[in-house]
């Protein structure tokens, strides 16, 4: 009986592929301002879609092993897309060029993820109902892969086209407030509106570094290691004290001075357009 669902599942998915594949080639002769929206939020439709059929038959670690897998191959499935839409091959995309620009504006983002961290430390009394196997599997492998297929997808497909029009402040408005809309809309699927504001502001955060600087690598990192956090926290159990409690009660003032400054360094006008791969000098 499993395997049955299980051919019917892969028969749907093959059904799934093929139609992205000709959207895909729709798209390829568009304007590559906006093309890589659409593009990304067909690589969103479609990973949710195989996501909810296989997840219907597999469970457990295995899924998050499956999961990853799904990851992975979607990343480099947008970096060969990337070569034909943008001419851009993997190491034009995945460098350490601009990477201290994204640091500085990222510097936000470093210090929410210090206090979130400084906070856990003081509330978490222990780790519970974690194997091996999901430690593995859930916190490291999943969160791995989900920082190099989203940040892809969502900063380097989604805002790449930003390189493609005029530099001004509007386009960065428009497309780190779009990055902010999709971003949450897609973690409102087995979430809430906290969950829309939270992961789009993260998201937000993440457009403005990649704006700054062209730099995928470094949201990346910055993804991949939230997220282990994040993720972890699900099998804490918490300890109410005092201090945790007073530590927890600005916890909302850091997450919005981290918007704030990341929204002030989008702002902040040069006096030319900057080559982002230069030095933080540019930004500063």
């Amino acid at each position: 009986m499993k395997e049955c669902l299980l051919a019917d599942r892969i028969g749907e998915i093959r059904i799934f592929i093929s139609l992205f594949q000709e959207a895909i080639m729709y798209h390829l002769e568009k304007d590559k301002r906006y093309e890589g929206i659409f593009i990304g939020l067909e690589f969103s439709i479609l990973f949710f879609l195989i996501s909810f059929l296989v997840n219907l038959v597999i469970k457990g670690t295995l899924w998050f092993v499956f999961s990853s897998a799904l990851r992975f191959a979607f990343g480099v499935w947008i970096l060969i897309v990337a070569r034909k839409v943008y001419g851009k091959t993997v190491k034009d995309i995945i460098n350490f060029r601009g990477s201290k620009v994204a640091l500085f504006a990222g510097i936000g983002f470093i210090v929410y993820f210090f206090y979130y961290l400084f906070a856990a430390c003081l509330g978490v009394k222990a780790v519970t109902g974690l194997s091996a196997g999901l430690l593995f599997a859930q916190i490291f492998l999943q969160q791995l892969t989900t920082g190099f297929y989203e940040e892809l997808n969502f900063r380097f497909l989604m805002v790449e086209g930003y390189f493609y029009g005029e530099k001004n402040l509007r386009n960065k408005l428009f497309y780190c407030l779009l990055n902010f809309v999709i971003f949450g809309a897609i973690h409102l699927i087995g979430g809430n509106i906290a969950s829309f504001f939270a992961t789009g502001a993260i998201g937000f955060v993440f457009a403005v570094m990649y704006i700054k600087s062209r730099n995928i690598l470094i949201p990346m990192i910055f993804h991949f290691v939230y997220d282990i956090m994040a993720n972890l926290m699900g099998y804490a159990e918490w300890r109410n004290t005092k201090v945790f409690e007073t530590v927890n009660y600005f916890f909302i003032w850091v997450f919005v001075a981290m918007v704030i400054f990341s929204f002030l360094i989008l702002i902040k006008k040069g006096e030319k357009e900057v080559d982002y791969s230069t030095s933080m000098a540019d930004i500063i």
